[in-house]
């Protein structure tokens, strides 16, 4: 899975609107797993706190990410604030994109992959 490019998107729902939110997310989630390049997009949970979600999606090229990180569906996405605690918190590329998303007028378009060995776990 790291030797492709992702998005992961943390979501922290409000207690009381933690249904309307998985109602809201799955379709969208089923339609970004359609778009171009996306070969999985998945959404976790928390064990401890139920109303930490994280979704993680992989792309086969940067243009693909690229492309669905400037689309109407990511920023739909994002527009699920409303549902949250606090905005939906985005890496790239496992670089923090911060709380509003990114676009690639904003980063590169190649970001470094990170490495990952046994002295980093």
């Amino acid at each position: 899975m790291w030797d492709m490019d992702f998005v992961a998107i943390q979501f922290v729902s409000q207690p009381r609107k933690r249904r309307e939110f998985l109602l809201t997310v799955r379709p969208l989630m089923d339609l970004t797993r359609r778009e171009p390049g996306c070969t999985s997009f998945r959404l976790f949970h928390e064990l401890e706190n139920r109303m930490v979600s994280l979704a993680v999606g992989t792309w086969e090229t940067p243009r693909d990410l690229d492309r669905y990180l400037q689309s109407d569906l990511f920023q739909v996405l994002l527009g699920t604030a409303s549902l949250l605690r606090a905005p939906p918190d985005t890496h790239v590329n496992g670089i923090p994109c911060g709380s509003a998303g990114t676009s690639s007028k904003s980063r590169p378009l190649r970001q470094p992959r990170p490495r990952w060995n046994r002295k980093t776990w």
